[in-house]
């Protein structure tokens, strides 16, 4: 389930965690300065992530600089259509 070596686990864990931790965090109830770290936790993981995909980013395959979309998903087999033009 959890396998950062797959580009879209990876980044849909980077894109999806603050929103999770969100979630969490609405419903918890507020006791002093518990939300505040759970959010700053949350942030420093995601930010850690973001450094790691762009400077050791063999495993997500993502190139700095590259002006283009660099996520190629894998193709299903079907052909287009002549309707889909």
């Amino acid at each position: 389930m959890l396998d950062l070596s797959n580009p879209a686990v990876y980044l849909s864990w980077l894109i999806f965690l603050p929103a999770v931790v969100a979630l969490v965090i609405a419903f918890l109830p507020a006791r002093g300065e518990t939300l505040k770290w759970i959010s700053l936790g949350a942030t420093i993981v995601v930010a850690i992530m973001s450094l790691r995909m762009l400077f050791h980013g063999d495993h997500v395959l993502f190139q700095a600089g590259v002006d283009r979309m660099q996520i190629s998903l894998p193709t299903t087999g079907f052909r287009r259509s002549k309707f889909n033009t």
